[in-house]
């Protein structure tokens, strides 16, 4: 089953939030990001309430602007002592992707802003039109 979320209109949508799903591969093409998630998604608390008969789920992800893609990663700073997020390389982050967790996302005007966890937190800030989440079901 396949839903589109448009992320330009005057009332924007809620869009279902894969919270503490695992991310198996993070592919991008020239216009889309795509993430696609762990087998039987269904034992996930937060997917139960969404869609109890999903086996996984892909997201799709169209980019307006597809040379900008913001990836910060949370980093301690070694000569201060400091914390805080750190601009990355998209290929650096993602070279490895097991273990990467779906924590939540913020929508906004052609905008969407993801939160993940690998070993730190890793943030994703793409400028968007719509997003289309393909559920896979049982």
């Amino acid at each position: 089953m396949k839903t589109k979320y448009y992320l330009n209109q005057d009332i924007l949508p809620t869009i279902p939030t894969p919270h503490d799903c695992i991310i198996t591969s993070i592919e991008r093409e020239p216009e889309f990001l795509i993430l696609r998630f762990e087998e039987d998604l269904s034992y996930h608390d937060s997917i139960k309430d969404i869609n109890p008969n999903a086996k996984s789920l892909t997201m799709k992800i169209h980019l307006l602007f597809a040379d900008e893609l913001e990836v910060y990663k949370w980093k301690k700073h070694l000569f201060f002592g400091m914390e805080g997020f750190t601009l990355m390389a998209y290929n650096k982050v993602f070279s490895r992707i097991k273990g990467t967790a779906y924590l939540s996302h913020y929508i906004a005007y052609n905008c969407i802003i993801i939160e993940l966890f690998q070993s730190e937190r890793i943030v994703l800030k793409l400028e968007s039109d719509y997003i289309e989440l393909e559920w896979i079901e049982k």
